[in-house]
């Protein structure tokens, strides 16, 4: 492990050469030539060149590499009580479930996705299905109130809305439902779809002509043979929508950068040198379900030159701010 002045020193000299060796723990169909071109676009890009898919990265390279049977994803919910734990595999048979679901319904690269879940597994699930299949997701806080959602609705205009029956809080259990169809009701953009996950805490009625169970649709899908394969987008093409609620505008998020930005600090930050798990907050929190962390265990491994950075400050805030701006 480098320390802190021997990697900020290599940034310096070439900051580049630095970023394309991070571009190389990620896996891409067309890998980079350039890191960052500041005359690309109104908001320059990250590795203009370059071609992959996010989802091959969190799921199909570490299959591929034999660790299909290591944790990839573990819930432990104060909330309800119950305790899971899914295999890189099994992951990979529920996004590839519901990425085929998508597909089904008519959703293609380049279309918006709403997801407003819970801190529930099935949230991870929808993310990279939407990755999958190139389509951009746009994550919106579980119980978040109907006029905010609906601003959300319109500004992304997204074709289906992944959502939960509700939502759990330490005191309450907080139908969506409700919130869903008041929001629907107030945004001037109408989905095609909706996608429900009934949770056991409580159910809701669906709508025949316009709502779709989760568990039936996901239960229906084809063998994993048939099932959608990792659509090719480009680095420079959104992978999500990040919402600015004072701004009330939305500001799409480029994958690529996202993609090495993690892998890099993973590595260089906080010392995870394998693959990580995605794991479930077990604290109780405000917001509904919890909070979720990327470790490699419960217990966080913290490098020497994670504390240096601590110390230091951020070094990763300073390379990619110093020259480029804020990603």
């Amino acid at each position: 492990m480098e320390n802190y002045k021997d990697v900020y020193s290599d940034w310096q000299s070439d900051s580049d050469n630095f970023w394309l060796n991070a571009a190389k723990e990620i896996d891409w169909i067309t890998s980079p030539s350039q890191s960052f071109d500041p005359d690309c676009g109104v908001y320059e890009r990250w590795f203009p060149d370059a071609i992959g898919n996010t989802c091959y990265n969190c799921l199909d390279r570490h299959i591929i590499a034999g660790r299909g049977d290591q944790a990839a994803l573990i819930y432990d919910s104060p909330m309800s009580g119950r305790k899971l734990t899914y295999s890189y595999n099994q992951l990979f048979d529920k996004v590839t479930a519901l990425a085929w679901v998508l597909r089904d319904l008519g959703v293609v690269k380049g279309d918006r996705v709403i997801i407003y879940l819970p801190m529930i597994p099935e949230a991870a699930f929808a993310m990279l299905a939407c990755a999958r299949i190139g389509a951009i997701h746009s994550v919106v806080f579980g119980g978040f109130v109907p006029k905010e959602l609906a601003t959300r609705i319109d500004d992304a205009k997204p074709k289906v809305i992944m959502n939960a029956s509700c939502g759990l809080e330490p005191k309450r259990t907080i139908a969506y439902r409700p919130l869903l169809d008041e929001a629907i009701d107030i945004a001037d953009h109408k989905p095609d779809h909706f996608i429900i996950y009934q949770r056991p805490e409580c159910t809701a009625a669906l709508d025949k002509m316009r709502d779709k169970s989760w568990q039936t649709v996901v239960s229906a899908a084809p063998t994993v043979d048939t099932r959608p394969d990792c659509v090719a987008v480009k680095a420079t093409d959104p992978l999500y929508i990040y919402s600015i609620r004072l701004a009330r505008r939305e500001n799409p998020k480029v994958w690529s950068a996202t993609m090495v930005d993690i892998g890099w600090r993973s590595n260089g930050v906080w010392g995870i040198f394998t693959t990580p798990t995605l794991v479930k907050s077990i604290g109780r929190h405000r917001m509904s379900d919890g909070s979720w962390g990327i470790v490699t265990s419960f217990t966080v491994p913290f490098s020497k030159v994670a504390q240096q950075f601590c110390l230091k400050a951020n070094l990763w805030e300073r390379l990619m701010r110093v020259r480029f701006g804020a990603l």
